[in-house]
């Protein structure tokens, strides 16, 4: 079963709000392009991905991340038993509800000025962790997690010792898939046919 969601920057209101904050190399990119962004989540194969080009002016990233290693949390009273601690920074009103992926990798490919640039990252710290609050800047429905980046070749080859720092914060809205769609169409449709024949009785 896959899960879709549309992906956008989540909003704090202090002025820090973003798709991908990189200090030291960008500082960050706020907002997606017109083609949006796109989180799906694999509970089948326990991974989720996240896809979509992140700008700021014209220059950005693309952006094609894997999160791997599914957790969900089997105590939504608390979080004492994560395997991963969670970044909790206080807009959640339950943090035990959130579910993590244990493993972060993908790329970064630069667009405007940073136009063939190439990038890497992995994880750094905690694990990607989604759910309410979860975006670390407002109570939505969103998600999060921390990166180490390193700058690469074009085949993926890295090229210096550099590492810069940066992170995911995301809100996150459910697309609602095909045969959802079609069902409830259906059942809207057979509800419509049996009211016309009460009326036409």
């Amino acid at each position: 079963m896959a899960v879709t969601y549309d992906a956008s920057p989540a909003i704090s209101g202090t002025g820090h709000d973003h798709v991908i904050w990189l200090p030291g190399l960008s500082f960050a990119e706020n907002n997606f392009d017109f083609n949006g962004g796109v989180f799906t989540e694999n509970y089948g194969t326990g991974t989720a991905t996240l896809s979509g080009t992140a700008v700021k002016g014209g220059n950005g990233f693309i952006i094609n991340a894997l999160f791997s290693g599914y957790v969900p949390n089997s105590d939504p009273g608390s979080i004492a038993d994560a395997p991963n601690t969670p970044k909790d920074e206080g807009f959640a009103a339950d943090a035990g509800n959130w579910w993590y992926y244990t493993a972060t990798s993908g790329t970064l490919g630069g667009i405007g000025g940073f136009n063939n640039r190439y990038f890497s990252f992995v994880r750094k710290g905690p694990a990607f962790q989604a759910g309410y609050g979860a975006s670390g800047k407002n109570a939505n429905f969103g998600s999060s997690g921390w990166l180490d980046v390193f700058e690469t070749d074009s085949n993926g080859v890295r090229i210096d010792q550099t590492v810069y720092h940066g992170d995911f914060n995301l809100d996150l809205k459910r697309v609602p898939d095909s045969g959802t769609t079609s069902a409830l169409l259906g059942l809207g449709l057979v509800g419509l046919f049996a009211i016309r024949r009460r009326m036409h009785k």
